[in-house]
């Protein structure tokens, strides 16, 4: 067998050798990008509420939602604008529209 002959079939090995290699790695690590969930659209956004003192009357769109705390307190609503109505310890009440977007966090702190 001559030398030249013996090298090309390294060179083949060689080239085959890569080959199952490389399709072995493919098939043992598939691209995590096949296999990726498609997201959901939100249908609600989220209002989150927090005063100090807690204990204040909420209302949201004209209806009574308990009580605040000092800790948020989440609303899920349809996207839209929405009223806030807070009834402060004065007798005050603090009123605000937010307009909330589906998939969206509005936060609310009265200190």
């Amino acid at each position: 067998m001559s030398t030249a002959t013996s090298h090309k079939r390294r060179v083949y090995g060689r080239l085959i050798f890569a080959a199952v290699l490389a399709l072995t790695f493919c098939a043992a690590f598939p691209s995590s990008t096949a296999y990726a969930k498609k997201r959901k659209l939100a249908k609600y956004g989220t209002i989150k509420i927090l005063t100090s003192p807690g204990g204040l009357p909420i209302e949201i769109n004209g209806r009574p939602e308990g009580l605040t705390t000092t800790d948020y307190r989440d609303f899920d609503r349809d996207p839209g604008v929405h009223t806030i109505v807070i009834s402060l310890p004065n007798g005050q009440r603090w009123t605000r529209e937010i307009d909330l977007e589906a998939g969206r966090i509005k936060c609310v702190v009265l200190l």
